[in-house]
């Protein structure tokens, strides 16, 4: 009889134990910073994300693991692994943009046929409408023949979209306007005519702050104008400028 009665006593401890451990293995914990704790069903969790909680009731709560979230026990049976976060988007889509860049441009020599290189300097102020479409007012100076003394002031309009709301995204740009051309008379150079410059270009903007984004892309230039250099006689050169660009900037 005894012997029946410890049998018994066990099983039920080893039963009562079982439950217990089950039903605490059913929960998941999470401890806040600010000293709450919530027992629930861990729903999401991004490292330096958001974190998603449901509580027994139903209700859910949304955290942000940097700077809410103390600790987590998970002891739930679904096994949620943490996924690495993706910064934050806060691209400003509308608002006053200032664009500073820095280029390299390549082209054939209107004279002998070999590749000739130069380099320019731009700024724009403009307006975002909106993630597709912005506008702007833009100033550069551009010179097509590094050591030469054909250099130009182009003032432009610029139109400038973004094709999707991610860290990286894929833009488009398009500048045109009138090229100033400068004389120099210390190079000879006793007339300079301006005329029309095109600018359109794709390229990629890198992050996605509200303060400063960085941005490359490549595209194509236009440039209309014509010198006349004085060397013993005059000669004037009337000149359509085709070059491939790579650009640089900051986007603030």
């Amino acid at each position: 009889m005894t012997y029946k009665l410890i049998c018994t006593i066990i099983f039920s401890c080893v039963i009562t134990l079982a439950f217990a451990q089950d039903e605490s293995s059913s929960s998941d914990y999470i401890f806040l910073k600010n000293g709450s704790r919530f027992e629930g069903k861990l729903l999401e969790y991004e490292v330096g994300g958001r974190v998603r909680f449901e509580l027994e009731n139903g209700n859910v709560l949304v955290f942000h693991e940097k700077t809410d979230v103390r600790k987590v026990i998970q002891g739930h049976s679904v096994n949620i692994q943490p996924i690495k976060a993706q910064k934050d988007y806060a691209f400003k889509e509308k608002g006053m943009y200032l664009f500073i860049s820095g280029l390299t441009s390549f082209g054939k020599s209107a004279f002998d046929n070999e590749i000739n290189s130069g380099v320019g300097l731009h700024g724009v102020i403009g307006m975002q409408q909106n993630r597709w479409f912005g506008y702007g007012l833009g100033i550069g100076t551009d010179l097509y023949y590094i050591g030469s003394s054909q250099q130009f002031v182009p003032v432009y309009t610029e139109f400038r979209g973004y094709l999707n709301q991610r860290n990286a995204a894929p833009y488009y740009a398009v500048q045109t306007g009138y090229g100033f051309a400068l004389k120099d008379e210390e190079s000879n150079v006793e007339d300079a005519q301006g005329g029309i410059y095109f600018h359109p270009a794709i390229g990629l903007r890198c992050g996605a702050s509200d303060n400063v984004n960085f941005t490359i892309d490549l595209g194509v230039k236009f440039q209309r104008g014509t010198f006349e250099t004085n060397w013993w006689s005059t000669i004037t050169q009337d000149m359509t400028y085709r070059r491939f660009v790579i650009r640089v900037g900051a986007l603030f």
